[in-house]
């Protein structure tokens, strides 16, 4: 249900929405509605898809496949039938093809971030922008874990199980720009930094067992611009800032605005996780509790 719903929604997106899932890349300046309307489907299709791979009711078929023309062939030619040379040919052309469209719905496969981050962040920011105002967005959905993108490789140093190699992986998945309705000025980028574990283990029995473990700390940079026009500092971040906390933050004054530099860590225990929605706008809630308005 899920394989047919997601190649039907598919099917509805336009040549730009297609372009999106070819490149996994998102690059634009417009409204947050028109935003949301241009990537709500995109989302959508993803989810469905995501269901299926991971529901692998595929494998189940070409594993019965494959089982059930091995039955059908002995069965055939212990009885004389030697019609029944055509069902292995039949049984790997049914399994190539669910190999096929499986394959497929990998290739369109993106980083969850879309669903679970940024189409909820455009939605907010529907609210709290003007309705003509325009969001710069840059954003890339490709999987992190690509060699153009690795950082660091720490191979096996030991000699006996476990043997563990780590790799580092590094992306810049998201960066935006955006002006709330109060006229304050919103920049950000999102960057992740992927350390992945390759464990191969030996159990005392002699059978070896291969893990793959994820770690992902997703780096938040975000400068926000409050107009002095409209507030007045209370506090100064920069005085009694504890040094070990999850937000760094940085204060600056220009002849319009309050300048708050502020950067932060999420961290996520799988790939199909995102930065965390809560985390990012307590990220702006910090830069508001240093002003009032006037």
């Amino acid at each position: 249900m899920s394989r047919k719903k997601s190649l039907e929604v598919f099917n509805s997106l336009d040549e730009e929405q297609k372009e999106i899932i070819s490149t996994k890349k998102i690059s634009g300046n417009q409204p947050a509605s028109a935003w949301l309307e241009r990537l709500k489907k995109v989302a959508l299709m993803d989810h469905y898809g995501d269901t299926y791979r991971k529901n692998q009711t595929y494998i189940i078929f070409m594993i019965l496949i494959g089982i059930g023309g091995i039955i059908l062939t002995i069965v055939s030619l212990t009885n004389g039938f030697y019609f029944g040379l055509i069902i292995p040919v039949l049984a790997v052309t049914g399994i190539v093809l669910i190999y096929k469209s499986f394959s497929k719905f990998a290739s369109m496969d993106l980083a969850n971030h879309l669903r679970l981050f940024i189409v909820p962040l455009l939605a907010i920011l529907k609210e709290e922008s003007r309705k003509k105002e325009k969001i710069d967005l840059e954003v890339n959905l490709n999987d992190p874990c690509k060699e153009e993108n690795i950082v660091e490789t720490i191979p096996n140093s030991n000699k006996n199980y476990p043997k563990i190699k780590t790799t580092f992986y590094g992306i810049q998945w998201m960066s935006g720009k955006a002006r709330l309705q109060d006229q304050t000025q919103l920049q950000w980028t999102v960057n992740d930094l992927v350390r992945k574990r390759d464990v191969t283990k030996k159990n005392p029995r002699g059978k070896i067992k291969y893990k793959t473990k994820y770690k992902v700390k997703h780096n938040v940079n975000l400068k926000l611009s409050i107009p002095k026009e409209s507030y007045e500092l209370v506090q100064d971040p920069n005085e009694n800032q504890p040094t070990n906390g999850p937000y760094k933050m940085g204060y600056s004054s220009s002849d319009r605005f309050h300048v708050f530099k502020i950067r932060s860590t999420d961290v996520s225990a799988t790939l199909d996780e995102s930065i965390k929605l809560n985390h990012f706008l307590g990220i702006i809630t910090k830069a508001y509790k240093h002003v009032k308005p006037i």
